[in-house]
Formats: structure tokens, sequence, C-alpha cells
């Protein structure tokens, strides 16, 4: 789990580290860039993020062998499947122009959540060591649903004003709708409704 944290940390670094270079080197603005198949560094970048997608499902595995089987929920399972379909398109069809955006957006979003992650295997299950160092994580969950509001932004733009292409463009759009739905049920059940009945049942 060490390893497998770390080695994901330092992955996403270098995914967004690259992916914002070859932005940059190519003159890219925010959305509306035009996807050119002589970008092959960017074709590159995107390329390795969709291989990360499918690595990604080691996280299912050792919850599998920490028996942490309530762990592997639907929005677990959905969420590991579908992006790597999503990303075999993107990848496929567009690596580069505006699917940049959403490569190096989720690739820093993904250095602080597997920080996080990582963190929190080395605080235990001390619950005033996770109160000092993981207070974090209800505002993680808020960054990646901000995360999906963003990408949804960048489909409707992407759609009336960019040569992304536009089924594209309305696929990326629902299916945000899907995650912001999930990662907010979840948000809710965790960090809303949870504490509630704790305090609840202490009073």
């Amino acid at each position: 789990m060490l390893l497998h944290n770390v080695f994901l940390m330092g992955l996403s670094t270098f995914m967004f580290a690259g992916t914002v270079k070859q932005a940059r080197k190519y003159g890219y603005s925010l959305w509306g860039n035009i996807y050119d198949p002589e970008q092959t560094e960017m074709a590159y970048m995107i390329y390795i993020f969709y291989l990360s997608k499918i690595y990604e499902f080691n996280d299912t595995f050792i919850m599998l062998l920490k028996g942490n089987i309530h762990q592997v929920s639907f929005l677990h399972v959905y969420h590991h499947i579908s992006i790597s379909i999503i990303w075999w398109f993107l990848a496929y069809t567009v690596p580069g122009g505006d699917t940049y955006y959403p490569c190096a957006l989720n690739s820093f979003v993904h250095i602080l959540m597997y920080t996080y992650y990582l963190l929190a295997l080395m605080v235990g299950k001390d619950p005033q060591k996770r109160k000092k160092y993981l207070w974090w994580g209800k505002h993680m969950t808020l960054f990646q649903m901000a995360q999906f509001l963003s990408m949804t932004a960048q489909s409707v733009y992407c759609y009336f004003f960019s040569e992304f292409p536009r089924f594209l463009s309305v696929l990326l759009f629902l299916y945000m709708q899907t995650l912001l739905v999930l990662f907010g049920n979840f948000f809710l059940r965790k960090h809303i409704l949870k504490p509630k009945e704790k305090s609840n049942k202490e009073s």
C-alpha cells in the first residue's frame, strides 16, 4: 500500500507537470484548443494518463485483499470502470487539444488524493492523529466535486465554441453529472448525516 500510494503520487505529479508543460509549449489557452495530430508529446502524456486509469484498479484489489469489502461501493466500481472507458475514447479520438484540461486537472487532484491516502496509512487509526493530520479529507471531496463542476463548464464551452467532437462534449457533460450526484451523496452521508447521527447517539 505504501509503494502503491507513493508511486501514484509520483505518477500524478509527472502527468500534471508534463501535460502543463506541453500545453505551455503549444500555446494553449484554458479551453478552446484545436487538436493537432503532430503534437505527439501531448498525445503521449494523455496516453499515459489513460494507462494510469487501468493501473488504478489496484485500489480495488488492495481493498479486497485487506478484507474491506464495504469500501468497494457502487461509486468506487462505477467510477473506476467508467473513467477507464471514457479515457480510452479520449486517448483514441482526441489525444490533445481540449483533452489536456481534464487530464491536467484530474492529475493534480490525484496528487492530493494519494497524499491523503499515504498520510492515512502512516497515521493509522489513532483518532487524535487522524483529526490532526487528516482534517482536510472533507475538503478533498469538495475539491473533487469542484473539479467535476469545472469539467461540466468545459464540456458546455467545447460544445458551443470549440472544435472538440460534439458527441464527446455531450458524453463528458452527462458523465460529470453522474459523478456530481454520486460524490454529493457520498459527501452528504459521510460528512453531514453520519456526524449528526453520532451526535444524537452521544446525546
